[in-house]
């Protein structure tokens, strides 16, 4: 994700965004990188950078333990943006039924 991405987003959220764009697997550990990848979608969700929060989440690995997680977050967006209530709130029950499992 380069700054490109986040033309459109105010300046509070850019710099937040940046912030946590600086985690890295590397240096900070996977629990960290991911933590960061939902801040991102979180901070980004509902702006027009609304992309910046899904390629977010796509970072995070198929044998990472919040993958399936960060799934059914991409899928409950893309239902709710294409306005399809009834599919947005399946896939946002079954997110909050496997968040609520880890607490």
């Amino acid at each position: 994700m380069n700054i490109d991405d986040m033309e459109g987003l105010d300046e509070e959220t850019r710099k937040k965004v940046e912030e946590l764009l600086k985690v890295s697997r590397e240096k900070d550990g996977d629990v960290e990188y991911i933590s960061s990848r939902f801040h991102i979608f979180h901070e980004t969700r509902e702006l027009d950078g609304y992309n910046i929060g899904i390629n977010a989440l796509k970072d995070i690995r198929i044998t990472d333990e919040d993958y399936e997680l960060a799934q059914r977050y991409i899928v409950g967006d893309y239902f709710f943006v294409k306005r399809d209530r009834e599919l947005a709130f399946e896939a946002l029950k079954n997110i909050r039924d496997i968040a609520g499992e880890r607490l």
